[in-house]
């Protein structure tokens, strides 16, 4: 049976490149039972041929963002397009995060889970964060972050000090946060905070 959205927990998780997002997902999805909504994932889906987003990205940006069979958007060659736009980064997030919100929305409404977690990067950016009853940061040093990058992706330092720098900064993840879980040097005390707040909110419910 679907429960109501006033009868569920929605936790979003939400933090810079290499932050350990994932980990504190699997965790948390693990210990709760509880639904995992990530929206990045939803984004690549969503840019599938027959996808909400495929149709309106291919008129702003023509066939040159498909791969060489001419059928799926690439998204390396999608970035270089929006690179070279006049629009640029925030034009593309015009076309594709209200559609993606539509999605999260839907999957939200058709959980049967108490508790529903979203990470995204974009979480605060995409205002997906209002969807959320909180929002948690993962927090981790840069130059641990830099590591765990090079160490699951073959980016360049150039590349990935680029990608960190076009995120938000801590302290505007701070900002927007209700709650911020620090993910370092080995530590898991942040399991015990979450822990604590889900015990927290589920009282309050």
């Amino acid at each position: 049976m679907k429960k109501s959205l006033e009868d569920k927990i929605i936790i979003g998780l939400t933090g810079g490149a290499g932050s350990g997002k994932s980990s504190v997902a699997d965790y948390i999805v693990n210990k709760y039972d509880a639904e995992f909504i990530h929206c990045d994932e939803i984004a690549h889906e969503l840019m599938a041929p027959g996808g909400a987003t495929y149709g309106p990205l291919l008129k702003e940006y023509g066939k040159e963002i498909l791969d060489d069979n001419g059928r799926e958007i690439s998204r390396q060659k999608l970035t270089e397009a929006v690179k070279n736009s006049a629009g640029g980064f925030e034009r593309l997030n015009m076309i594709t995060h209200p559609l993606v919100i539509e999605e999260v929305i839907k999957r939200m409404e058709d959980s049967v889970h108490s508790l529903i977690l979203v990470e995204a990067a974009l979480l605060i950016e995409s205002g997906i964060d209002k969807l959320c009853d909180e929002v948690w940061f993962i927090y981790a040093f840069r130059e641990e972050r830099i590591g765990r990058i090079k160490a699951s992706r073959d980016w360049s330092e150039d590349k990935i000090q680029a990608i960190i720098n076009n995120q938000l900064s801590d302290e505007e993840f701070i900002a927007g946060s209700d709650l911020v879980l620090e993910n370092h040097n080995g530590s898991e005390s942040w399991k015990k905070e979450a822990d604590d707040r889900i015990m927290l909110l589920d009282s309050l419910r």
